[in-house]
């Protein structure tokens, strides 16, 4: 999606989540942040170059994003709000691997490398879906234990970076839906709250 289509679908989409906060007496909260700047951005491509290109598209118009879904914040290359979010994630993360450890044992390469060879997303459980959540792209935290991440399955290979199924997991690890891509994820995202307004 080239970036004057991402614009375009990142301001309905933040016009329709402060709608919605204002049809229900909220305060609007969406903060779609401007551009990181050159340096950030050449920072974060040095460590996600697997990244989808989506995704650092979204950057380049948008530092990150708080009040996405009105409790979500999407990370940015850089700022307090991604510093918040990614320690968050790193949380969510340990009690991930905690609770795989208590069902699977201590997680070992070969352990996790069986585990993830049984991927199927139609199960709803990330534990039973063979889904490894310390490998996936995690983007997105609501800081209650739900987020938002790119599936790595590990056929792009290192540094090649093309799009990727984006999941959103609830905090027991449920996965609540997959999408294509990232703008598909956007763009379902705005079709079931403008579905709410509606």
């Amino acid at each position: 999606m080239d970036a004057a289509r991402m614009e375009d679908l990142v301001q309905r989409l933040h016009e329709s989540f402060n709608e919605f906060s204002a049809s229900t007496g909220v305060s609007p909260g969406s903060v779609p942040y401007p551009a990181a700047d050159a340096a950030a951005l050449a920072a974060f491509d040095a460590t996600h170059a697997d990244w989808p290109p989506s995704y650092r598209t979204f950057l380049s118009l948008h530092n990150g994003w708080e009040g996405f879904e009105l409790v979500f914040t999407l990370i940015g290359a850089d700022g307090e709000h991604t510093k918040k979010a990614l320690k968050d994630i790193d949380k969510t993360l340990r009690i991930f691997d905690e609770k795989w450890a208590a069902r699977f044992g201590p997680p070992t390469p070969e352990k996790i490398a069986e585990f993830e060879a049984g991927a199927d997303l139609s199960r709803n459980m990330e534990l039973d879906a063979g889904v490894y959540l310390p490998h996936m792209m995690v983007f997105g935290t609501d800081f209650a234990g739900s987020l938002y991440y790119f599936v790595n399955d590990g056929r792009g290979g290192a540094h090649q970076a093309r799009e990727l199924r984006v999941i959103e997991r609830d905090v027991y690890g449920e996965i609540i839906r997959v999408c294509g891509d990232f703008p598909a994820f956007l763009q379902d995202t705005l079709e079931f709250r403008r579905s709410l307004i509606d």
